[in-house]
């Protein structure tokens, strides 16, 4: 639970730092999701043998939130994804991608899969094809964040990670 409480509050700091939104539209759907732009920074650690170290990231654009049911079931669901009005204008141009099957089991617990629901027990494989489906629909290019974005998005600038005897204070 203290884990799940210490990674919503560092999505939501994340929030609070990014500078500015986009709201992009799924073509063919009511679907839309918001990114934000996370500003360039350096992210500082210290590795086991006590060394400082320090990467410097460049902006980049993250989801404001996890990838919702519904934005996922377009990809998942062939039928959902109505994109013949889209090979009319040209501007679909993908000749096939493979989509996930879908789960046999609710994975979601009962807990939903429409509302906003994030989308769950998913593979970084699917995953990954999730965003290039959503490139092709789109034309901008997704992919998932790094492990160094995705600290600095959630360490909200401050450039450093709190140790285990700091976590109380954070978390």
């Amino acid at each position: 639970m203290k884990s799940q409480l210490s990674a919503l509050l560092l999505l939501a700091a994340a929030n609070l730092y990014s500078q500015s939104t986009e709201t992009v539209a799924i073509p063919g759907s009511d679907v839309s999701f918001q990114l934000a732009l996370i500003p360039q920074g350096t992210l500082a650690w210290e590795e086991k043998d006590g060394a400082r170290a320090e990467l410097q990231l460049d902006a980049f654009w993250m989801g404001t939130h996890e990838v919702t049911h519904d934005e996922y079931i377009l990809f998942q669901h062939r039928e959902n994804d109505s994109d013949a009005a889209f090979r009319k204008e040209g501007n679909y141009s993908a000749d096939a991608i493979s989509r996930p099957t879908p789960p046999y089991l609710d994975y979601t617990y009962g807990m939903g899969t429409t509302g906003g629901f994030p989308a769950v027990s998913m593979t970084q494989q699917a995953a990954l094809r999730y965003c290039r489906w959503l490139y092709e629909k789109t034309g901008q290019f997704y992919r998932l964040p790094t492990e160094a974005e995705w600290t600095h998005a959630c360490l909200a600038g401050q450039g450093w990670q709190p140790g285990k005897e700091e976590m109380d204070q954070y978390a």
